[in-house]
C-alpha cells in the first residue's frame, strides 16, 4: 500500500515562466539544499523539443526510524522526466542503501494556465514495505512533505521572478 499527498500551488506568473523555473538545474539544486542536504549535483541529461531529462545526485544525511542521523550520509538519485509540450513531468527517487529496497518514492508535476497565472499540481507518493510499521513511516514522510510545501512555494516564486 502507498500514501500520496497532493497540492496545487497558485502562482501569479505565466506557465512558461513557472516551467522554466522548475526545470532550471540551479532551482533544483537550491530546492535540494533547502531540504538540508549537504551536497547536490544536478545535470541536464538530455533535452529535445519533446522531452527533458534531469538527473539529481544528492548526498543526504542518513534517515531511519529514529529520525535524521547527521553523523552519516547516503547518496540518492532523483530523475525528472518532463514532457515539454504539456509541461508535465514525473520523477523517481532512488536510494541505493538498504532502505532503497524497502521504500519507493515517486511523484509528478503539472504546470497549467489558470486565469492570469499558473496552477502547479504536485503529487508525492511513498510506499514503505516494512511489515507492521510501513504505513506509519509513510505517514511520517507525507507529513514532512506537507510541512515543506510552503518553503517550496516561496523558493519557486523567487525563481519565477528570475525567469520572468
Amino acid at each position: 500500500m502507498s500514501q500520496t499527498a497532493k497540492n496545487t500551488f497558485s502562482l501569479p506568473y505565466p506557465p512558461d515562466v513557472v516551467f522554466a523555473a522548475l526545470t532550471d538545474p540551479a532551482f533544483l539544486e537550491a530546492n535540494f539544499r533547502k531540504q538540508d542536504n549537504p551536497d547536490v549535483k544536478v545535470t541536464e541529461r538530455s533535452r529535445t523539443d519533446d522531452e527533458l531529462l534531469i538527473d539529481c545526485d544528492v548526498t543526504e544525511y542518513a534517515k531511519g526510524m529514529g529520525g535524521v542521523d547527521r553523523s552519516k550520509t547516503q547518496k540518492t538519485h532523483t530523475l525528472y522526466v518532463w514532457k515539454v509540450g504539456t509541461r508535465a513531468g514525473e520523477w523517481t527517487y532512488t536510494n541505493p542503501s538498504t532502505h532503497g529496497k524497502l521504500a519507493k518514492v515517486w511523484g509528478s508535476s503539472r504546470v497549467r494556465a489558470d486565469g492570469a497565472g499558473t496552477a502547479l499540481d504536485e503529487e508525492f507518493s511513498v510506499n514503505v514495505k516494512i511489515p507492521l510499521v510501513g504505513g506509519k513511516v509513510e505517514k511520517i514522510i507525507i507529513g514532512e512533505v506537507k510541512k515543506y510545501w510552503p518553503t517550496f512555494e516561496k523558493l519557486l516564486s523567487e525563481w519565477c521572478e528570475k525567469h520572468k
